[in-house]
């Protein structure tokens, strides 16, 4: 993004980048970025805004693109979203412009929640909770999400999971180990089948 793109102009003393965006910004509206993945990221920088004059940068657009797309529904209908300061789990439905317009389900899942996955066909919301080092699967019925199991994750602090093949895996930071689970087709509930030592594991990236 070039200054006079968005109206900068440098006259007499250079102002900072903060004050050139946060002038730009204030009276904006922005979507509110509901994942973070540092993780994923080299070493170059992109510029996203998010909320009213706050500003969060991320170093690939794409990697955290790709990240958000895991939280949404295939059709683009909803998201969800896991609070890591409250107990519960939010769907939102997705308005023609493509910004969340209403929540539409809400569902306890613990105080610490980790990473949120929907299943690559849509019917499935997966949940990792630490703390109580649990992975959770919802079924999603309609604009309800209803609680189908729980299971152990196998490890300490499940920070991410992901899907792949017909499988779950588990990153637990503080067991250091990834963890994974055939998951059943037909109500998509996880089955432990290994574990692999990673310090500090915290993320799982199929490329």
């Amino acid at each position: 993004m070039w200054w006079p793109a968005i109206g900068g102009a440098f006259v007499g003393a250079t102002p900072s980048i903060t004050d050139l965006l946060l002038d730009y910004l204030a009276a904006r509206h922005c979507l509110l970025v509901i994942d973070n993945c540092e993780h994923l990221l080299d070493a170059t920088a992109d510029l996203v805004y998010t909320g009213r004059g706050s500003l969060l940068w991320l170093q690939d657009l794409d990697a955290w693109a790709a990240v958000i797309t895991r939280l949404l529904t295939p059709d683009g209908r909803f998201v969800y979203v896991g609070d890591a300061g409250s107990p519960s789990l939010t769907g939102f439905a997705i308005g023609s412009d493509g910004v969340p317009e209403r929540p539409v389900a809400r569902v306890p899942i613990g105080l610490f929640s980790g990473e949120v996955l929907v299943s690559p066909d849509g019917r499935f919301v997966w949940t990792a909770t630490r703390g109580e080092d649990v992975l959770s699967t919802f079924a999603v019925e309609g604009e309800e999400l209803r609680l189908v199991g729980t299971v152990p994750c196998g490890g300490d602090w499940p920070r991410a999971i992901a899907e792949s093949g017909g499988f779950l895996y588990a990153a637990n930071e503080r067991s250091g180990n990834v963890t994974w689970f055939a998951l059943d087709p037909a109500t998509g509930l996880p089955r432990y089948e290994g574990s692999l030592a990673v310090p500090a594991a915290s993320c799982v990236v199929f490329d």
